[in-house]
């Protein structure tokens, strides 16, 4: 969803865009914004200046412009059959948590890996919501890294380390899977490499475009658009 926003102190609007972190829904759409620190020297369009604002100054009731959403990088619910595979590092988490919400709001019994990695526990967003996921439903597996943890690990499915080749390898069952992938690029090539025909017997095919074999960079921000609609 691409959001425009005037802030205080900032000539002209500002715009940028964030993924739907909950199933599609007809009364609201939900935004999980991660705030990232910015200095005050730094230009209207620096990282972290609309997250602040989100964090700071927006409270219930006002009103931002957005357009609706839009994008291919979702998943079929409908689609039953093929096992499915979620590899989110980071903010990354919230296009895939969409698509697991999804999954879970339409009943469907796919099954589906999440392995998410983060810094530590404290960047450990949704930890709560994914367990209770998990807990309920026995063809979601979670499975979570901790690249630098600061305290002990105090969970069955919480790993050190990073989301590699080997891990996917020791902890997901080898057949066909669909892979969905949103992370920085040190966590988007190892799970590439698994993603690619013959390592998990994956569907995703290199000789075409295929809508199970997606990317995506988050992080990113959008070319500027002069139209929006009040939400």
């Amino acid at each position: 969803m691409t959001v425009r926003v005037d802030i205080p102190g900032v000539e002209r609007p500002v715009v940028r865009s964030y993924s739907l972190s909950d199933t599609a829904r007809i009364d609201h759409y939900c935004l999980t914004i991660k705030r990232i620190a910015q200095r005050a020297e730094e230009s209207r369009a620096a990282p972290g200046l609309v997250s602040t604002y989100f964090h700071d100054r927006l409270a219930v009731g006002d009103r931002i412009e957005a357009k609706a959403p839009a994008g291919t990088f979702t998943v079929d619910v409908r689609q039953h059959d093929q096992p499915l595979v979620l590899i989110g590092g980071g903010i990354g988490l919230t296009p895939l948590l969409s698509m697991l919400n999804s999954i879970v709001a339409a009943e469907s019994p796919r099954e589906t890996w999440l392995l998410y990695g983060v810094r530590d526990d404290r960047e450990h967003i949704m930890r709560a919501h994914l367990e209770s996921i998990a807990q309920a439903h026995p063809n979601v597996h979670l499975h979570v890294f901790y690249s630098r943890p600061a305290r002990e690990i105090d969970g069955a499915d919480i790993h050190i380390g990073r989301i590699d080749l080997g891990a996917m390898q020791r902890l997901i069952p080898p057949k066909r899977y669909d892979f969905y992938i949103c992370g920085p690029p040190a966590m988007r090539t190892p799970s590439l490499e698994a993603s690619k025909p013959g390592v998990f017997r994956s569907t995703a095919d290199t000789r075409r475009p295929s809508a199970r074999h997606r990317l995506s960079k988050p992080f990113a921000d959008p070319p500027l658009s002069p139209t929006a609609a009040s939400m």
